[in-house]
């Protein structure tokens, strides 16, 4: 039952980690690398979110957790492309 969960933990910190690693050597992302990342990142995020509401007595939570998870992979997916590839000096 846990190695889904160790799954889904890796595949987001993988997905997460292919992108700042990228980032950080200073090439441009591409939209076949990043579209990728962000999905594996989402579908990591739901099943975590998804797993600790399951194991939560109160029924709230799973709502206010899978609502939370959806928000931040539709911010980071909606967003990300445009913040992701600014350089320093395009921010100052």
């Amino acid at each position: 039952m846990y190695k889904y969960l160790y799954a889904a933990l890796a595949v987001t910190a993988f997905s997460v980690w292919l992108v700042v690693r990228t980032k950080a050597t200073g090439e441009k992302l591409s939209h076949s690398m990043t579209i990728p990342c962000w999905l594996g990142e989402t579908i990591g995020l739901c099943y975590i979110s998804g797993f600790v509401a399951a194991k939560c007595p109160d029924a709230r939570f799973v709502l206010l957790a899978e609502c939370t998870a959806m928000i931040l992979a539709l911010i980071g997916f909606a967003c990300g492309g445009k913040l992701i590839n600014y350089k320093r000096q395009q921010m100052l």
